[in-house]
């Protein structure tokens, strides 16, 4: 079987990220990465926009924020990460360490909507599930979801 002449790939035959294998490639060493998050409370759950970089460098400030919001909410928080552009393993643990404080309160965390970078990281590492809006759906619905 002869390699595809359009596949990108560096000299050592391994996978570019970001090329033909769909992994995102990381952001580039020494950027500025950031990541904002727009929360507006509502009557029964707040709604948090996350936009921008989930990894090692803004995962503290983001994880307040949210925890902040989570909180102060009655029965939720719904969470739209659709403008995310890249979402590493601290960025994912940010989320279960809030659907836990979220179940421990008697709340719950949803994911509502979701860039394609985080949607395959849910979906390689079997968590889409734990981010549904309805418990009994397999995916979290909405444009972009999961």
């Amino acid at each position: 079987m002869s390699a595809d002449p359009n596949a990108a790939r560096p000299t050592d035959g391994a996978p570019v990220p970001g090329g033909p294998d769909r992994r995102p490639a990381p952001p580039a060493a020494g950027s500025v990465d950031t990541v904002t998050c727009e929360i507006t409370p509502g009557p029964d759950r707040t709604s948090a926009v996350v936009r921008g970089v989930m990894q090692l460098d803004t995962a503290d400030r983001l994880e307040e924020a949210l925890d902040t919001a989570l909180r102060s909410t009655g029965t939720g928080m719904d969470v739209d990460l659709s403008a995310v552009t890249f979402c590493d393993s601290t960025g994912l643990n940010v989320l279960l360490r809030l659907r836990l404080a979220a179940a421990a309160e008697g709340r719950s965390l949803a994911v509502t909507s979701a860039s394609p970078q985080v949607r395959r990281l849910f979906e390689i590492t079997g968590t889409t599930s734990l981010f549904s809006p309805d418990p009994g759906s397999p995916t979290p619905n909405g444009t972009g979801a999961p």
